[in-house]
């Protein structure tokens, strides 16, 4: 009875998790919880006992059922929890035939009476649990590192169900601890699959983050990307960003001659400029401050919490640090220079575009002075 109370508590407690965050899988386990808890209650004769004493028959033909169905249920939830479809294709297909088969199979053995049915119920629940235990393993092989206290649990129950199995069709001695091995190894694994339950919801929390990170860098210089910038703005805008209203200067810089480095050296090269560049505005900017590629040579530099005299001191070493890189290419040295136009941001500036759009007018001003200076906006 014992194994009952936690069976229906971890029911309660999935349906909950399911409710509140709908992941199809947890719908599939909360199944698979429910089917396992009628399948144990029928078999023990708790069924008979408390519900069917006068309908044996129908208490018989449940034994076989309810088999099938926790079969059944068990491999919906393995095809989802193990994301099949995206580690092992194949197996995906073979899943969904193989549920149709447990099916099929449960509809035409009532053709064969009840004992008949108990058995191929029996056996092909041996079937499931080693088909579950290898697809287990091959997903976790394949790189599915959630499968892992699945593979656990589906052992677990693998090992509870066959010997079960082997004691009730007699091929090893009756014993009562053989007889209720299923119950046992079979509430280990529910145990396990639902500590992978939670292993598989921090991992997807994981996969998200590292997708939005990835989504909001510049792949070639790791700094931020245009995407990022935009949703910096949106976020600027709405005044959740309040750390860099109270002082900010926004620099636009633009490395000079670019394209004659593409045309002379080749993109390669003009690759590792850009890292450098990169580098070098990371190495000479504080942690809070905000960097941004905004396509080919032109990065947006953000400095919070700087008044315009320190900001036009960063950029006057960002310049000066630029033009005393070297960048070597087959024994030449290749020296550039950078143009950077500043603005500072006020309050009656009416979003944070307008004030980008100042630092690059700035900015045209610069390469139009002759380059390889920093120009302040004036307003």
């Amino acid at each position: 009875m014992f194994i009952y109370g936690i069976i229906i508590a971890m029911i309660l407690y999935h349906f909950i998790l399911f409710a509140s965050i709908q992941l199809r899988y947890y719908a599939y386990y909360v199944l698979y919880l429910m089917s396992f808890l009628a399948m144990n209650v029928s078999y023990n004769g708790y069924t008979f006992q408390f519900l069917l004493q006068d309908s044996p028959v129908i208490q018989n033909w449940i034994q076989g059922t309810t088999i099938f169905l926790f079969a059944i249920a068990g491999l919906l939830f393995a095809k989802a929890f193990l994301n099949l479809e995206k580690y092992i294709p194949l197996a995906y297909k073979i899943t969904k035939g193989m549920i149709w088969l447990f099916v099929s199979v449960m509809l035409i053995t009532v053709f064969f009476g009840y004992h008949a049915h108990v058995m191929f119920a029996i056996g092909m629940s041996v079937i499931f649990s080693l088909y579950v235990f290898v697809i287990a393993f091959l997903s976790y092989v394949k790189g599915n590192k959630t499968a892992r206290f699945f593979l656990l649990g589906t052992t677990a129950g693998l090992v509870g169900t066959s010997v079960t199995a082997l004691t009730v069709m007699a091929i090893i001695p009756y014993s009562h601890v053989g007889y209720q091995a299923v119950d046992y190894g079979l509430a280990i694994d529910s145990i396990l699959l639902s500590f992978a339950l939670v292993d598989r919801v921090k991992s997807t929390e994981k996969e998200k983050l590292l997708a939005e990170i990835s989504a909001n860098t510049d792949a070639l210089t790791n700094v931020a990307n245009r995407r990022a910038f935009n949703h910096f703005c949106e976020q600027f805008d709405s005044g959740s960003q309040k750390f860099y209203r109270e002082k900010l200067v926004a620099m636009m810089l633009d490395i000079d001659f670019f394209k004659e480095i593409n045309d002379t050296y080749g993109h390669s090269v003009g690759d590792i400029v850009l890292q450098k560049v990169a580098n070098l505005l990371r190495s000479n900017t504080k942690s809070t401050d905000q960097i941004f590629r905004m396509g080919g040579e032109e990065f947006l530099i953000l400095l919070p919490d700087t008044d315009i005299e320190n900001a036009q001191k960063v950029a006057e070493r960002i310049r000066l640090a630029i033009e005393e890189m070297v960048t070597d290419k087959n024994g030449s040295a290749i020296s550039i220079t950078t143009s950077i136009g500043m603005a500072e941001v006020l309050m009656e500036d009416i979003s944070l575009i307008s004030t980008i759009q100042l630092a690059d007018k700035a900015l045209y001003d610069a390469k139009r002075s002759g380059r390889n200076k920093v120009v302040l906006a004036v307003r």
